[in-house]
């Protein structure tokens, strides 16, 4: 509860209560919000993001290459910020 107190002035609740919550249990903290990405490094808690995920998930064989990058390409279109337009060159 103290590391929430603290992060919440820092932070959105969501991303307060995820950042405390992997702290304190040594997960990784999946985000793609800047803020929470930045603090979470000072703190030195492992980060993925979204295209982490779909990278990690076309790795696994739980999606292939074309289905990840439809999906990216459908969170592109609904204003989903991207640096890569596909993820051929993160795989």
């Amino acid at each position: 509860h103290q590391l929430r107190a603290e992060f919440d002035l820092l932070l959105d609740p969501g991303e307060a209560s995820c950042l405390a919550l992997a702290i304190s249990r040594d997960l990784t903290l999946v985000t793609d919000d800047l803020a929470a990405r930045r603090l979470a490094k000072e703190r030195n808690v492992p980060i993925a993001g979204t295209l982490g995920i779909l990278v990690a998930l076309v790795r696994e064989g739980m999606l292939s290459l074309a289905e990840a990058n439809d999906i990216l390409a459908a969170m592109i279109r609904k204003r989903y910020w991207s640096p890569v337009d596909r993820l051929d060159e993160l795989i």
